[in-house]
């Protein structure tokens, strides 16, 4: 048995949840398995049953477990959906939330490329390639650039190997592909062929392995968005037409 008493304030029930992230954590407890049922976590940690729900509402809130009406709470694997819930409301709720989300893109895709221009396998590469080579075949093609264009960054991230960037960009992935949407549709503000030389840059400096000259390139891309992106937003007859 497991006593679990509050301490520094903390409700009984967050003791609770936080003792049985360990479990998992500690593997005792793996991605689909059940939690024990309700009656043998009060016995566990000596707690009654509202607090026992309320420890498993909080691990749910957090997407750490399943919970599904008549049947046993599972572990959920690890993945985004909490943070996909709070980048789409904190980009509604921050006067400039969209323009943050993309100042976190410079940071986070910048550093990406560059580790996946060291990590990048001959997979990969090859896969990056013919992507690539889709943006130039799309390149006047609004469906065919938008999901290639999206394919080209996860890529990028997919190919870093960091767990912690891939999960960050997957959380922001609904107002990765709105940016790109948004940027696409502004004809007369943007130049085409200037996009894919760019983006066929940063793909040729990775597949060559050369982390500075790819950092360099999607700094560029970044400075080049940013601005776009605000003057977008401060204009409202573009943003009447997009919002």
């Amino acid at each position: 048995m497991t006593a679990v008493r509050a301490r520094d304030q903390r409700k009984l029930s967050s003791i609770v949840a936080q003792e049985i992230t360990k479990w998992i954590i500690s593997g005792t407890l793996k991605a689909g398995d059940a939690l024990p049922p309700e009656a043998e976590l009060c016995r566990e940690f000596s707690i009654s049953k509202p607090t026992a729900r309320e420890a498993i509402d909080q691990l749910s809130v957090m997407g750490i477990v399943k919970v599904q009406q008549g049947k046993q709470t599972t572990v959920n694997p690890l993945n985004s959906l909490v943070l996909e819930d709070f980048f789409r409301y904190a980009v509604q709720t921050y006067p400039e939330g969209l323009y943050d989300v993309v100042e976190l893109r410079r940071g986070l895709e910048t550093e990406a490329a560059a580790l996946a221009a060291e990590r990048i396998t001959e997979e990969e590469a090859t896969q990056l390639r013919a992507i690539t080579g889709r943006l130039r075949e799309g390149l006047y093609s609004p469906a065919e650039w938008l999901s290639a264009d999206y394919e080209f960054h996860s890529t990028i991230i997919r190919a870093s190997k960091n767990r912690m960037i891939l999960q960050t960009f997957n959380g922001i992935s609904e107002h990765v592909r709105y940016v790109q949407r948004v940027c696409h549709l502004q004809r007369d503000m943007r130049v085409p062929e200037q996009d894919i030389r760019l983006h066929e840059a940063i793909g040729e400096s990775i597949i060559a392995r050369d982390p500075n000259r790819t950092r360099r390139l999607m700094l560029n891309h970044f400075k080049w968005m940013l601005p776009f992106v605000a003057a977008i937003l401060s204009d409202k007859s573009r943003s009447d037409e997009i919002f």
